[in-house]
């Protein structure tokens, strides 16, 4: 005989599915589907070692795949919830721009400095939570909890162009020509969030199963680490220079930036009941936006991830 239906998901944070009659119960979970997830950083400027930078913003996004598990324990209308998720790597296509002015620096005369190249960058995610929720009544259920991101990307530079100007208003022929290296880039933001879901038991020839709503309200602080190495100049005098530690921290590596952000998200999804007692599956959609405030003179950025989940769970 089929168990009836009391609550369902967190959908966005950790996919809690649904509770069952009974006092003690552990639930296993296996989700995956894809999603939409986007990156975006203001441009902006920064000083170190002297020199004056600005450097255009940077963008990324793609639909990934992703595999996520987890793990409730049940006890009465309580409930602990542990969760994990990866999401496979993403690739998109853009361009830097970076205009500089530096101070003399181990043989290099004062200058302006401007570069721009092409990136190509793959990215991968991952996430996990952890939360604590009650169920107050049969179909609404209130929860609170902690969660943990970490974005990396990385990429060559291609089709790189510099170009330099002393101060003196002559070109530069060592740092004019093509240039290539990499860059990596690592985005992480963690906090506290709270919530609650709202179920509609739904008993309709087939359709065994609730339809829950999610919304969530998260209070995250975020950094983000970009770092630019093994720079190469192929300049016009004919001959490679590989830029030392020193002037690419000058040029390149902004300091880490910080952010804090209090952001929304909501979901809907559907968990079927199925033959096999205890066995449920689940389809849902969930989404939202993180715009980070950027603090001590770092710009802002932000995070948008569109969700589609396909999953199964088992109650023991």
């Amino acid at each position: 005989m089929k168990k009836k239906v009391i609550l369902t998901t967190l959908t966005w944070i950790t996919f809690v599915p649904p509770i069952f009659a009974t006092e003690l119960s552990l639930r296993p979970r296996f989700n995956t589907g894809f999603q939409f997830y986007e990156y975006n950083q203001e441009a902006f400027s920064f000083s170190a070692n002297g020199a004056s930078n600005s450097t255009s913003g940077i963008q990324f996004s793609d639909f990934v795949p992703f595999v996520s598990g987890g793990l409730t324990l049940f006890v009465d209308r309580f409930f602990v919830d542990a969760f994990v998720q990866y999401s496979f790597e993403g690739q998109d296509n853009s361009r830097i721009v970076n205009n500089n002015r530096i101070p003399a620096i181990e043989g290099f005369p004062a200058s302006s400095i401007n570069t721009s190249v092409n990136v190509n960058p793959t990215f991968d995610r991952l996430e996990y939570s952890f939360s604590l929720g009650y169920a107050i009544t049969d179909q609404f259920v209130v929860y609170a909890g902690y969660k943990n991101a970490n974005t990396q990307l990385h990429t060559a530079l291609s089709k790189g162009r510099i170009s330099s100007v002393s101060d003196n208003g002559s070109p530069n022929p060592l740092l004019n020509g093509t240039l290539t290296g990499n860059l990596d880039l690592e985005y992480e933001y963690d906090g506290a969030f709270i919530g609650s879901t709202y179920s509609f038991n739904i008993e309709q020839g087939f359709l065994q199963g609730a339809l829950t709503t999610n919304i969530a309200i998260a209070f995250m602080n975020g950094t983000v680490d970009v770092e630019y190495n093994n720079i190469r100049i192929r300049n016009e005098l004919g001959f490679t220079l590989n830029v030392n530690e020193a002037l690419t921290d000058t040029i390149y590596n902004q300091p880490k930036l910080e952010g804090d952000t209090v952001g929304v998200s909501a979901g809907l999804s559907w968990n079927g009941l199925t033959a096999i007692d205890g066995l449920t599956y689940l389809i849902g959609v969930n989404g939202y936006h993180y715009a980070f405030d950027g603090s001590n003179n770092s710009p802002d950025f932000s995070e948008t991830v569109v969700r589609v989940d396909f999953g199964v769970a088992y109650t023991f």
